[in-house]
């Protein structure tokens, strides 16, 4: 194992068993392991600037509930990239977060750090690779490194209307520090955010629930070296969420549409769209086997629309749809492990056909 590794799980061990040291009860606590391998490839007359790219990427997770009351969560990872890309390799920033429950008030107060332990320092190149690796149509385990120091305080607060229906809303600020990805750039102060939430829950019976969420993001200016250079145009994201259970099986269909106000490139005064809208559907049906196995098949569908104004390596104009698989098991009380394969096709503007793959396997420890 790479000494960049052992270096990670030593950092997030130490965390972990200091939590542990004042557990006092309460939920049960664990630790994830997920090794995944994700690979991308256009076809031969795609016109991008790459043709395939990959990465490998590892993340250790815990959960540490403390009492009834206060838990928290710590989550780190490396990750290596390659193919036509600029290789890139390095740990990403460990995140770490609590989360405070008032039953009384049927609220949940919350703090997320994002600690800028990761690497930051990039060439021209991998710099330009970043950019690709942070598109969300990859979905990428772990789409960025380091970044600055990041500060997310948050509330949830939920009200029971009825015993079928029930009503929630949130806020959370996130302050995003500034760091220096290329010397000579200057340092990047990304813009900070603030996100309200709406949400309700109708359970049309003991076996069946419907949920909806509506989510809005706003953001601040970007500034290089001092100076605004990016104005993001505004997030909101709908969210309908449909689970049944049909006797020891469980089906699922999750749709979000996320839509994006256009940005503004201060430098030139032009406003335009960078980032397309999409509609995802995804939809998994899991069932429950002998010797506590379960199987879950999954089929998704993303569908983006076209940008007005071309931006290189930006995918948009097109459809993605996947299919996989899940098995997985527990173990004993202690134990409990899964493997995930799936694969997508798709097809973008100018006649791009991409395809891309994923394996992965999560190794959970109980304690």
């Amino acid at each position: 194992m790479p000494l960049r590794w052992i270096r990670l799980s030593i950092a997030l061990l130490v965390l972990i068993i200091s939590a542990q040291m004042m557990a006092q009860g309460g939920l049960q606590r664990n630790i994830v392991l997920r090794p995944v391998y994700q690979n991308w490839s256009f076809d031969g007359d795609s016109g991008s600037v790459f043709q395939d790219f990959s990465e490998f990427s590892m993340v250790l997770s815990a959960q540490v509930p403390l009492n009834d009351r206060f838990s928290l969560s710590f989550w780190g990872a490396q990750a290596e990239t390659n193919g036509d890309i600029a290789d890139i390799s390095g740990l990403a920033d460990v995140q770490i977060t609590s989360h405070i429950m008032v039953p009384e008030m049927k609220s949940v107060f919350s703090l997320a750090v994002n600690l800028p332990s990761g690497r930051t320092e990039f060439t021209t190149e991998q710099l330009e690779s970043s950019l690709i690796l942070g598109d969300a149509a990859y979905r990428l385990q772990v789409p960025n490194f380091g970044q600055g120091l990041n500060v997310a305080p948050g509330f949830i607060i939920a009200h029971d209307v009825n015993h079928q229906f029930a009503l929630g809303a949130g806020a959370t600020f996130k302050y995003n520090g500034a760091y220096n990805p290329v010397d000579f750039l200057g340092e990047f102060d990304p813009g900070d955010e603030f996100t309200v939430t709406a949400g309700a829950e109708y359970r049309l019976n003991e076996n069946t629930s419907l949920k909806g969420d509506i989510i809005f993001t706003a953001f601040q200016a970007d500034k290089l070296a001092d100076t605004e250079i990016f104005d993001a145009g505004s997030k909101t994201v709908f969210i309908v969420d449909y689970l049944q259970n049909i006797g020891n099986n469980t089906f699922n269909v999750f749709t979000r549409y996320r839509s994006r106000a256009n940005s503004l490139v201060l430098s030139t005064n032009q406003e335009t769209q960078t980032i397309p809208n999409n509609f995802d559907v995804f939809t998994s049906y899991s069932m429950k086997l002998p010797r506590a196995t379960t199987l879950k098949f999954l089929l998704e569908g993303r569908f983006y629309n076209e940008l007005e104004t071309a931006i290189a390596n930006n995918l948009s104009g097109g459809n993605l749809f996947g299919f996989g698989i899940r098995p997985s098991a527990r173990f004993g009380e202690a134990f409990a492990g899964y493997l995930q394969a799936k694969y997508y096709t798709g097809s973008f503007s100018d006649d791009r056909s991409l395809s891309g793959y994923d394996i992965g396997v999560g190794l959970i420890l109980y304690y």
